[in-house]
């Protein structure tokens, strides 16, 4: 299954800045922040993750604020394909551009609620992420993708209510998306690759002190 180009912009849109906040949460009126920006999570994976194997990567330019990293992941078994985002920078604008937000703007509905995911890691820590299903239809036909996210500042990657307040103190705030799409056809309740790709992918981040 391919991600049509669409799906590239729509993470995309993660990536770009959030609105202008105030304050401490945008560093408008203080320096820049004093954590480490310059951190690459998904460059050093090497050979594969569960089923999938890391593919090409895609980096925006870094500034003062924000550092992003993007890669395709390729399952070993059959033709399915999804793609990690990686964003870090001041927790004002990491904490709130989230997909409920983002891909509505780009055209896509917000199908299913936003639920929140447990995952049991191989040393016995737990990850929280969030996910929710988004669609969009357009006259030649329809494309619906799922999306989780979670933050983290330390390697414990967590899914708050309200981020913003959960990292206020954090001088670096990480976050990552791990995107793949559905089809009408694709029964996903008894066996999930994608999910079940979550837990050796957080495995595998090597996230350095701030």
């Amino acid at each position: 299954m391919q991600i049509k180009t669409m799906h590239w912009i729509g993470v995309m849109c993660f990536l770009g800045t959030a609105a202008t906040l105030h304050g401490m949460w945008t560093y408008r009126w203080g320096a820049s922040p004093q954590g480490n920006l310059n951190v690459d999570l998904l460059s050093p994976l090497e050979g594969p993750i569960g089923d999938w194997e890391p593919a090409e990567k895609l980096e925006k330019p870094r500034d003062a604020q924000m550092h992003t990293v993007t890669r395709r992941f390729l399952s070993l078994k059959d033709n399915r394909l999804l793609i990690v985002s990686q964003i870090s920078g001041i927790p004002g604008h990491v904490a709130t551009h989230t997909p409920d937000v983002c891909y509505p703007g780009s055209g896509f509905a917000q199908k299913t609620a936003i639920e929140k995911e447990m995952f049991l890691l191989p040393n016995g820590g737990v990850a929280e992420f969030w996910r929710a299903d988004f669609k969009k239809t357009t006259a030649t036909g329809s494309e619906t993708v799922r999306v989780r996210w979670a933050w983290s500042t330390d390697g414990v990657w967590n899914a708050p209510s309200w981020p913003r307040w959960f990292y206020a103190r954090a001088p670096v705030l990480h976050k990552l998306y791990i995107v793949h799409p559905l089809s009408e056809e694709e029964d996903l309740s008894n066996k999930d690759p994608y999910k079940d790709f979550v837990a050796p992918l957080i495995a595998q981040l090597k996230l350095p002190p701030s």
